[in-house]
């Protein structure tokens, strides 16, 4: 006797059941926070729930979908997140049936999430980290010394940096900003 279930009861329970669950999750979750909780999130402004923190990032983005979704009153963008989420949710969730039947596919799926995951923690030390640290550098050395970049010292600029430049520029720069203390 076989236990792996086979394709019709496979996509009942790797598709469309999980799919309800989510849908009543997501009716849970607009009812307590929407509705509920709504005067009190509305009071306080420093409580986050998952819709002010997708909104901040996606307001940060600012592509076309981010523009679509925020149009309108505050309900339709309500709506508009949900069904976004929905719709991502679906298309996930299409892949479990056959990631579950293939181990090829699970296999490069999963090799393609490593990938992923790798580029973009890469990317974020790589491009995102080294601004700001440069950002906080510099707006440390203004804190501490406001005239270091100019003669008078009353009337002294603040130094800005570029905020983009090549990696042969960067490092001119870090090595003009080493050496404005030595002159």
């Amino acid at each position: 006797e076989n236990s792996i279930p086979q394709a019709p009861e496979a996509w009942w329970w790797l598709t469309v059941a999980p799919f309800l669950f989510y849908c009543a999750w997501q009716l849970a979750y607009f009812l307590i926070v929407q509705v509920w909780l709504r005067e009190h999130l509305v009071a306080n402004k420093h409580m986050d729930n998952s819709y002010r923190t997708l909104a901040r990032r996606a307001a940060k983005s600012n592509n076309i979908l981010n523009r679509i979704v925020r149009k309108g009153s505050a309900l339709r963008r309500v709506v508009m997140f949900g069904s976004v989420q929905t719709l991502y949710t679906s298309l996930m969730l299409l892949l479990a049936a056959p990631l579950y039947h293939s181990y090829t596919l699970s296999l490069i799926y999963q090799i393609a999430l490593v990938l992923v995951s790798i580029w973009n923690g890469a990317e974020y030390l790589y491009d995102i980290v080294p601004r700001v640290l440069e950002k906080n550098w510099i707006a440390k050395l203004n804190e501490v010394d406001p005239s270091w970049c100019g003669s008078r010292p009353g009337k002294a600029k603040k130094f800005e940096a570029p905020m983009e430049h090549t990696p042969q520029e960067s490092t001119e720069h870090l090595e003009s900003i080493d050496n404005l203390h030595e002159d």
